[in-house]
């Protein structure tokens, strides 16, 4: 069927540019061969045309529809060789598409965050180059997993692109959309042009003095014509071949498909049966898109944990490059002032490894200084100048006093979350003891119990022994010699010993149970009854002896041996499986000891660095307080000083020196990022440690 129309549109393609030279030639022709020929399909299938494509009304317009209409042909053909598929696999790859393209959101983030450490591990530039190799291994298996989950990715899509296709192609055979419209009207053709329906052609104005006008260039025309004429007359005749070939394939169509619906009627049942499995299948997959959503939930949780420690590393990277930039400009204001008391030749003493030394000997020297210029000169603007300076000096101290206090409160939260830590950490080591102490007493109880039903089994054994041997030895005897009268009675005294030990009537029925069978294990109620039958003897009220109620009695004791043997072993087997269970669970105390002995020096190690961190500010403040006495005698001794024109320079020494105090608060402040970072490690890895516990307890 495709290639008669593919044949079709090539004709009609080759013919289109020879039959619109020009309106007049259309014109003439289609008066002179209208009753003769049978328009072929001018236009694409109407679900190939768009209403907003404008088209033009040369032979450019109807090629472009034409060449449209053999690509749409040639992909829907190419389509109809994609395999379809079915339900259930279509929901799986669906899945797996969403699953897929989570995953591939997941490792890109991850991949950013590892790249990101990176770059800040190379801007610190102190770590090891172990830990920079190792975060470009991790960043290396990021990348092959990303890569591998995206190809895994394309060619789910793949699958379902051809899936669809191959849907597209069967709805379009099914419906017959290829057909060309047949809708013809001979009102178009009479008026219009060669083509039935198309409506835009160019009707000619006059065409009655041309065609009177005989010339041998309008015969030429005529011939031409005629010639073509003939060629559309083959076409036509090709093309109702083609037509009669199709409607015999319809009929045949037509009979497969009533051939279909009688079978349909026998594939009912079957799709019934599919559709029950169908919703089975669907009630599964409710349950795997909850633990799905369930999953990612948790991995969204993940990324925000992890996004917080990125922005937290990058605000603690800002305030590291911020020290970096401070330390390196109290060293160039240092060395600017060692500069400038050389060329004014101001005495000082210089130390390379400390720069506070030789900032406090040049504060000094300055200050001798100033004492000389007191004597000689007296300027009272520049001491108001000083005064502004002071209350400047006083508002940075107070500036600096909150960014301790500041520091101070941080470490103390940081103490606070580690004994919050300690205490969750102390609850699960609770209840992990008491899980440990109920097995313990189970396995207590379970080793009791089978040494009592061991101690009633060898009991009863030797008893049961005991009767068996003696009857087994009074029967051979008398099988091996003949009964004598004495024998009998010998018999019958022996049978009524045993009918003395056997339970009376009163006490229980012939076929009453020692044991339930509907129990797989021995109870203590059993224990308690057989412990009652084994001490009857001395309880024994007299009876008559009766031989068919002895027998009776003797397999009903038969059975319960048998029971009782049963239970027993099963009990041994529970026993056993208590044994394994505490077994495991010493194991899992002994790792969680250790483990809590791990954390218990860790928090050792960070309660001794807290220590230090707490002398090193008592130390600092110490240090405050002298340089704040040493600024108010500066201040008390500049406040009687008369500068000159070193004045300014006296200014510059004090910033730097306000700068030194600033540094050195920046050191420490540095010390106790390093302690804060201590704390997150250490954070992590008692996060490690509780799930690892979890996983053990699970």
């Amino acid at each position: 069927m495709y290639n008669s129309h593919f044949k079709l549109f090539i004709r009609a393609f080759q013919l289109t540019p020879k039959l619109s030279l020009s309106p007049s030639r259309m014109s003439s022709f289609s008066m002179s061969s209208r009753d003769n020929i049978s328009t072929p399909p001018s236009s694409p299938p109407s679900f190939l045309h768009s209403p907003h494509k404008s088209t033009h009304r040369g032979s450019h317009g109807v090629a472009s529809n034409y060449y449209t209409t053999l690509q749409a042909t040639q992909s829907i053909i190419e389509s109809s060789r994609y395999p379809t598929l079915d339900d259930d696999r279509l929901e799986f790859l669906k899945l797996e598409h969403s699953n897929l393209a989570y995953k591939v959101k997941l490792h890109t983030q991850r991949l950013l965050t590892e790249l990101k450490v990176r770059d800040a591990m190379q801007v610190l530039g102190k770590l090891d180059q172990l830990d920079i190799t190792q975060s470009s291994n991790k960043i290396d298996e990021v990348e092959k997993n990303l890569s591998r989950q995206r190809s895994r990715l394309l060619d789910v899509q793949t699958d379902l692109l051809h899936h669809n296709a191959g849907i597209l192609a069967k709805y379009i055979n099914n419906q017959k959309l290829l057909q060309p419209q047949s809708h013809h009207s001979q009102s178009h053709f009479d008026g219009r042009h060669f083509h039935a329906n198309n409506d835009r052609a160019i009707l000619p104005s006059n065409t009655s003095g041309s065609a009177n006008k005989k010339s041998p260039l309008y015969e030429q025309r005529i011939q031409h014509l005629t010639t073509e004429l003939d060629g559309e007359r083959e076409l036509n005749q090709a093309t109702l071949a083609a037509n009669e070939s199709l409607q015999e394939q319809i009929e045949t169509l037509k009979s497969q498909i009533y051939d279909g619906k009688n079978t349909t009627a026998e594939t009912s049942q079957e799709l019934m049966l599919a559709s029950e499995k169908l919703n089975s299948a669907l009630k599964e997959t409710s349950k795997y898109q909850q633990l799905l959503q369930e999953a990612q939930s948790s991995n969204s949780r993940q990324v925000e944990h992890s996004n917080s420690l990125q922005n937290r590393l990058q605000s603690l990277l800002e305030d590291f490059s911020q020290i970096v930039t401070t330390r390196d400009g109290i060293t160039s204001s240092i060395e600017n002032l060692c500069n400038l008391l050389d060329t004014y030749k101001i005495s000082y003493t210089k130390s390379s490894q400390n720069p506070l030394e030789t900032f406090n000997s040049a504060i000094s020297s300055i200050e001798t200084q100033l004492m000389v210029v007191k004597e000689h000169s007296g300027m009272s603007e520049q001491m108001e100048y000083l005064t502004n300076e002071k209350h400047v000096m006083r508002q940075r101290f107070e500036y600096y006093e909150n960014q301790v206090q500041q520091l101070s409160d941080v470490v103390a939260n940081q103490k606070i979350d580690t004994e919050k830590q300690k205490q969750d950490f102390s609850s699960v080591i609770g209840e992990q003891k008491e899980k440990i102490a109920a097995l313990e007493e189970q396995l207590g109880e379970a080793n009791l119990r089978s040494k009592q039903l061991e101690s009633d089994l060898s009991y009863y054994k030797d008893n049961n022994a005991s009767y068996e041997r003696e009857l087994k030895l009074k029967e051979e005897n008398k099988h091996n010699s003949g009964v004598s009268e004495s024998e009998e009675k010998l018999s019958v005294q022996t049978l009524r010993a045993l009918w003395k030990i056997l339970p009376t009537s009163t006490q229980r029925d012939g076929n009453e149970r020692l044991i339930e069978s509907n129990s797989a294990t021995l109870s203590q109620g059993d224990v308690d009854k057989l412990k009652q039958v084994l001490s009857r003897s001395k309880e024994r009220t007299f009876e008559h002896f009766d031989l068919k109620t002895f027998v009776q009695r003797v397999k009903t004791l038969i059975d319960d041996n048998r029971l009782f043997l049963e239970r027993i072993l099963n009990n041994a087997e529970t026993a056993n499986l208590y044994k394994s269970n505490a077994e495991k669970a010493h194991k899992l105390a002994l790792d969680f000891k250790t483990a809590l002995e791990a954390y218990k020096r860790q928090v050792l190690d960070l309660q001794n660095n807290l220590s230090q961190a707490s002398k090193r500010d008592a130390e600092i403040r110490k240090e405050r307080e002298s340089l704040r006495e040493k600024i108010s005698e500066m201040e008390r001794n500049l406040s009687k000083q008369q500068q000159g024109s070193e004045l300014d320079k006296l200014r510059k020494s004090l910033v730097n020196r306000d700068d030194e105090i600033q540094a050195f608060k920046q050191l420490q402040m540095d010390k106790s990022l390093g302690m804060l970072d201590e704390l997150n490690s250490l954070q992590i890895e008692v996060a490690d440690l509780r799930q690892k516990l979890r996983q053990k307890g699970a």
